[in-house]
């Protein structure tokens, strides 16, 4: 559109703010870490079938925080240190989360890799199979301090499993190099940069 418009033939400036406006609220809707919430589903051990406790916690701390680059450790110091008082915004989930404190200690090798993969949209099928290697998710082995230090060892060596087609969700697909992209290089022009430490 840029270079249609400084050909000078067109007027392409409303186009422009249209699609701007656009990849803006797609940044938006996606955040910093769109698995978080399916990352936190796996912690509290509930069933794919539940209603989604982590997407609702996650939905609260941005809505108190904005999407800030932060949230990711904000959430899982609360989850690792149970002496951390639960913010009243989050009082409702109180139970979920004293749940998920207990349940956080088998991932104690994990929680890195938890961290990393919540940056990409992944299906909580696909977090799964990486995460606790699930029916040889990998083309070859790959361990989890790998992948936390390479994520691009995801899309090289990932084998999705069988897909059944009567869902109405597919659970997993070929993981490109363009999701691990996106979350190891947000757009800043949209949002905030993501945490580092990452």
């Amino acid at each position: 559109m840029k270079i249609i418009g400084e050909h000078g033939l067109v007027d392409v400036e409303r186009e422009q703010k249209i699609i701007e406006k656009l990849i803006k609220m797609s940044w938006e809707r996606r955040g910093i870490y769109p698995s978080l919430g399916t990352v936190l589903d796996i912690i509290v051990d509930n069933s794919p079938e539940d209603e989604s406790i982590g997407r609702k916690i996650v939905e609260k701390v941005v809505e108190e925080n904005g999407n800030d680059p932060s949230n990711i450790d904000s959430v899982f110091h609360l989850l690792e240190d149970s002496t951390t008082k639960i913010p009243g915004y989050l009082k409702e989930f109180s139970s979920e989360i004293k749940d998920m404190q207990q349940n956080l200690k088998r991932y104690v090798t994990k929680i890195d890799l938890l961290k990393k993969l919540s940056l990409f949209t992944l299906t909580r099928h696909q977090l799964e199979r990486i995460v606790f290697q699930k029916d040889n998710p990998f083309k070859k082995t790959v361990s989890s301090k790998e992948l936390v230090e390479n994520p691009y060892l995801i899309p090289e060596n990932y084998v999705p499993g069988k897909v059944d087609v009567d869902e109405a969700e597919i659970a997993d697909e070929e993981i490109d190099v363009s999701k691990i992209d996106i979350g190891m290089i947000p757009d800043k022009k949209y949002l905030k940069i993501r945490n580092d430490d990452l």
